[in-house]
């Protein structure tokens, strides 16, 4: 339905919502003295060309609402209800019972910029997901007295409320929540949030809860109760201006997915884990990428023992300057790909402990790790390697590889595996067999001059015809 009318900058929208049990008639010119109610300005100069007030999400029939527009009772045909830009409006519904969810009442309402909820009755609602999913132009709500005791689910409440720059949450009753994932996700205006009257005893999903929180510089975890909690993967993902974050209360014996749980937390330059349990955890693919300030994270207590991918764990980390990984059982790992991709600073690690007997991607792990003057492969098993192009791709500062325990029988690429190592002076294999497939292009292009290869005799013939095509004029001992 579209309605025309005065066109002009500020659209003013009163969304009446109450609970109405008496059956008299309600007089249109007194309402706002009759209930309680819900007040929103749209401004037309922001958002979409056409906005929408959708009320089809919330299952209502014709005798559960009346809808007045400038004062007149309209039909109700639809739920769906149009305005066009720059168009005013003067807007009453009036809800004639409680409403159980208001599940994406507000979503994509992108000119809306404020929104008081004080006096709206959410006694009985359980479901809040999406609520204000896509309110990009909202900068203040006043939830003051929110009623959410019965509410179980908050998923995407407040996704891409990009220029809210506060939130009074003090009232929320969080006891019966089971999923917050993308609770704030992309709030990305919000400096400060005090989150520390939650009660996240029942909370199973706190996954991309605070994802791309841009401004975000603290954060109070200290009352969070994430015992229940099984993912919590990118939680903190894209929090670029985190530079600290203490997660000593946290319990995360039953977390199955930390992937991303930090990535782009360009700020952060230490973390405290030392707290954290990890025994079920089966991902920690990119828990650290592009985490570019992180100049040490201790690991020790780390249990890897289900951990299936570890790909670009720290792809990114620049600052990072070593890693002891020496606890880690990696038995059940089958991609360790990019892991440690563009660690530039990186200078020594500790990956004795690594069982690699079930990895298929090793490719680009060690990639740009320029500062690396040495890596101890000895206790990798290598028999299920497929993917091992860039492996050391420009990791400038290695002098010598032992990769005598390397396999490459199943091996379908090695591509650019050295290429670019220029101080790279010897290179020791044992086990040569390979396909007769086997992608090897540039595996030594770039290679420092006058090196030394140390293979089995007639056994490497594919492998050295590749290094002889390189013009490296590297030498071939047979051993």
């Amino acid at each position: 339905m579209i309605i025309n009318g005065k066109i002009i900058n500020l659209v003013y929208i009163i969304l009446i919502l109450a609970s109405l049990f008496y059956s008299k008639e309600i007089d249109q010119n007194n309402i706002l003295n009759q209930i309680t109610g819900i007040y929103i300005s749209l401004n037309s100069n922001y958002g979409k060309s056409n906005n929408i007030f959708d009320l089809s999400s919330l299952n209502l029939t014709e005798n559960d609402y009346d809808l007045y527009i400038n004062g007149t009772k309209e039909e109700k045909s639809s739920n769906i209800y149009p305005f066009i830009k720059g168009v005013i409006y003067n807007i009453k519904i009036i809800f004639n019972k409680l409403l159980a969810k208001t599940e994406n009442m507000f979503k994509d309402c992108s000119s809306l910029v404020y929104l008081d909820l004080s006096k709206f009755d959410t006694s009985q609602v359980t479901n809040m997901n999406h609520m204000f999913y896509g309110c990009s132009s909202l900068t203040s709500i006043n939830l003051s007295n929110f009623n959410t005791s019965k509410v179980n689910f908050m998923e995407d409440m407040f996704y891409s409320c990009e220029s809210l720059l506060n939130l009074n949450l003090s009232s929320f009753n969080t006891l019966n929540v089971f999923s917050m994932e993308s609770m704030f996700g992309g709030c990305s205006s919000l400096k400060t949030l005090d989150i520390s009257s939650f009660n996240t005893k029942n909370v199973k999903n706190m996954g991309w809860l605070f994802s791309h929180c841009e401004s975000l510089t603290s954060i109070n975890l200290s009352n969070f109760n994430t015992r229940k909690v099984k993912t919590m993967q990118s939680m903190f993902s894209n929090c670029k201006s985190l530079k600290r974050i203490d997660l000593s209360r946290f319990h995360t014996e039953n977390v199955e997915n930390m992937e991303s749980m930090f990535t782009d937390c360009t700020s952060l330059t230490s973390i405290n884990l030392n707290n954290f349990d990890t025994g079920n955890v089966i991902t920690m693919n990119s828990m650290f990428y592009n985490c570019e300030s992180l100049k040490e994270v201790n690991l020790n207590n780390f249990n890897t023992q289900k951990v299936k991918t570890m790909a670009n764990m720290f792809l990114g980390c620049y600052s990072l300057t070593n890693v002891d990984l020496s606890s880690f059982d990696t038995r059940e790992v089958t991609y360790l790909s990019n892991m440690f991709y563009n660690c530039l600073s990186l200078t020594s690690i500790d990956l004795s402990s690594f069982n690699t007997q079930k990895v298929v991607n090793t490719g680009n792990m060690f990639n740009n790790c320029i500062s690396l003057k040495n890596i101890n492969l000895t206790s990798f098993n290598s028999t299920s390697f497929e993917y091992i192009y860039n492996m050391f791709y420009n990791c400038t500062s290695l002098t010598s590889l032992d990769l005598s325990n390397f396999h490459f029988g199943n091996v379908v690429t090695m591509e650019e595996m050295f290429y670019g190592c220029n101080h790279l002076k010897i290179i020791k294999m044992n086990n040569c067999d390979m396909k007769n497939d086997i992608k090897l292009n540039s595996a030594f292009y770039g290679l420092g001059k006058n090196g030394t290869i140390l293979v089995p005799k007639d056994k490497c013939n594919k492998l050295i015809d590749e290094l002889i095509s390189s013009e490296n004029n590297w030498k071939i001992e047979y051993i």
